[in-house]
């Protein structure tokens, strides 16, 4: 190669590219913008390490008119020094035998498929679609065809052992193991699924699918009758034709009855605290039920007969008069009749010389007097030897008094709870709770306990007339609607007019129908305003209303489901159209009944909806 030297006191520097340059003034011509060579260097190169600083190049992307940008060096700001790079690609659009492509020109063909130019030296053209496509000029990018049998081929797999969406969501061929619809709604054992396998449609109404292996499908424990569903356990129509539930309606009358006698039973509430004594000893009353054959008319005819006298005389009866009571039998019991007033009163003679000599009384005899002879249980005869017990007893005695007290006896808690809350007595009760009651007997007033202290439930009341006084023991709704009616400050309830404001410190109570009826009574207009939360309970909330605005962005029903089995049948009913979306837990599924649309076109029966809508995406 050439090699630089020196001439004279100029030093030439000789290039084997571009020939001989004096050297000053070859570097002087490298000297950009009056900066010296190792300025211009420094951009370009670390001084430290001498690597190349790449953040002198940037690129971006302007969303503003969808260019790629760069700037090359450094800048002051963030958006300085863009310039827009030139677009690599072209979209050409359908092909054309009249087009010359280019390279990067993006092209698409008849069935859709999209391809891209490459490896021209010059632009082409080509005489035929078929020749652009199979060029080695030409790749496909985009293939609308493969894409197509994905979605929509049936005839085959598209891929080795894959199918195409379609396949999957309703069609018949067996490699897939059941395609959607399959599962859906084949009648029997589901195509190409394993043995016993059953489509929903199955599940939910085939009729052949009783026993241990199976379980049953719904319509079989709906109304599957003459055996078990699943090998265990009955349908729920075997369940409501059985004889017990004839029995049931048979029996009707009996609990009509029962609900006949609600004036006897609250005959038994208004004696509360004997009820809640007797139950106290219904191990004892048990005892005695078992000698109810020695309990005739006349032996409740002399149980009147027991007076304080006879109970005090009882205290006489020792343990050893107890075991002397070996001897009475039967025949003694029935002797008992010829115990009179008088025979009661000689019994203050008997002492416990008497008592020792009483060696006739019998094992049985004693076990009952033991049952008998407890200060609660005589405290009890006492009570019930009274002639209105004794016929309060004859009306108790009947089957649906028997019936009605079974059932005061099963909500025992109840009773006791109402026990505890309201009390009868000439002294105020011990440990009161707020909301307590109690009918002060020795005061004649009902009174109620607000927490601190016992208060009357009606302040001051006289005799008054409703008009006259504050103080006031009863009234009419004439004396209300013409007291009310002078008051500028409360409703006019004898015209109808509103008056002020209601301040409501208890129960709103009315008839079994009960109208708010904010204008004309019957016309249905008018507005009802809450202001506040709004809880309904009852069995059943009706809105007749035309129309119904609901703030809320969501809805919730089965609110309160521990789980998703307790939200199972959840959902929509449209009245009328039998129309029904639910929720199913088995499958953890929304369940349509009718078919679905999407832009008012049907795409979907009932039994399929759900299956072509996955499909469909």
């Amino acid at each position: 190669m050439a090699v630089t030297t020196p001439k004279g006191e100029q030093i030439q520097f000789v290039s084997s590219k571009t020939g001989t340059h004096n050297l000053d003034t070859y570097l002087e011509a490298a000297e950009v913008g009056n900066r010296q060579l190792s300025d211009l260097i420094d951009d370009l190169f670390d001084s430290s390490t001498g690597v190349f600083k790449s953040d002198n190049f940037e690129f971006r992307f302007n969303a503003t008119d969808d260019k790629i940008q760069v700037r090359i060096g450094q800048f002051a700001t963030s958006s300085a020094g863009w310039a827009d790079v030139t677009t690599f690609f072209s979209i050409e659009g359908a092909f054309s035998t009249s087009t010359s492509y280019n390279n990067f020109d993006i092209v698409t063909v008849t069935n859709g498929d999209g391809y891209i130019v490459h490896g021209l030296a010059s632009a082409q053209t080509f005489g035929s679609e078929s020749a652009f496509t199979s060029s080695s000029n030409t790749y496909k990018l985009i293939d609308v065809s493969g894409a197509q049998d994905w979605a929509t081929k049936t005839s085959a797999a598209v891929s080795g052992s894959d199918y195409s969406a379609k396949e999957y969501a309703q069609g018949t061929q067996a490699s897939t193991g059941g395609s959607a619809k399959s599962w859906a709604q084949d009648a029997d054992q589901v195509n190409g699924a394993s043995t016993n396998d059953r489509s929903a449609k199955a599940w939910s109404q085939g009729a052949s699918m009783t026993g241990s292996t199976l379980g049953g499908s719904a319509k079989d424990w709906a109304q599957h009758t003459g055996s078990t569903v699943d090998g265990t356990n009955y349908s729920a129509k075997h369940w409501a034709t059985q004889a017990d539930v004839g029995t049931v309606a048979s029996g009707i009358s009996n609990i009509n009855a029962t609900a006949g006698g609600l004036t006897n039973i609250n005959t038994v509430a208004g004696n509360i605290s004997n009820v809640n004594t007797v139950a106290g000893i219904s191990s004892n009353i048990t005892t005695v039920a078992g000698k109810a054959s020695l309990i005739t008319s006349d032996f409740v005819t002399d149980l009147n007969l027991v007076t304080s006298d006879f109970i005090t005389d009882l205290n006489l009866v020792t343990a050893d008069f107890i075991t002397d009571m070996n001897l009475v039998t039967a025949d003694f019991i029935t002797d008992l009749n010829l115990v009179t007033a008088d025979f009661i009163t000689d019994m203050n003679l008997v002492t416990s010389d008497f008592v020792s000599d009483m060696s006739l009384v019998t094992s049985d005899f004693v076990t009952d007097v033991n049952t008998l002879a407890v200060s609660s249980v005589i405290t009890d005869m006492d009570i019930l030897a009274t002639s209105a017990n004794v016929t309060a007893m004859g009306l108790l005695g009947t089957s649906t008094n028997v019936t009605n007290m079974a059932t005061v006896a099963t909500n025992i808690t109840n009773v006791n709870s109402f026990a505890n809350t309201y009390a009868i007595s000439g002294s105020a009760p011990a440990s009161p709770t707020e909301g307590d009651l109690w009918y002060d007997t020795g005061n004649d007033k009902m009174k109620v306990y607000n927490g601190s202290a016992w208060v009357n439930f009606i302040a001051g009341e006289n005799s008054d007339a409703l008009s006259e006084g504050s103080n006031n023991k009863y009234y009419t709704d004439t004396r209300v609607e013409t007291y009310l009616s002078g008051q500028s400050a409360t409703p006019d309830f004898a015209s109808g007019v509103s008056q002020g404001n209601w301040k409501v410190l208890g129960h709103l109570q009315g008839p079994a129908v009960f109208t708010i009826d904010p204008a004309a009574l019957g016309d249905n207009t008018g507005k009802v305003v809450i202001a506040g939360d709004l809880q309904v309970d009852g069995t059943q909330t009706t809105v007749n209303s035309t129309t119904m605005s609901v703030a809320d962005l969501n809805i919730t029903v089965a609110n309160g489901a521990g789980n998703a089995a307790a939200a199972n049948g959840a959902g929509l009913t449209v009245g009328g159209a039998s129309a029904t979306l639910t929720y199913a837990s088995a499958d953890d599924t929304w369940n349509f009944n009718k078919a679905v649309k999407i832009n008012s076109s049907a795409v979907a029966t009932v039994d399929d909806s759900v299956a072509n809508a996955i499909a469909l995406g």
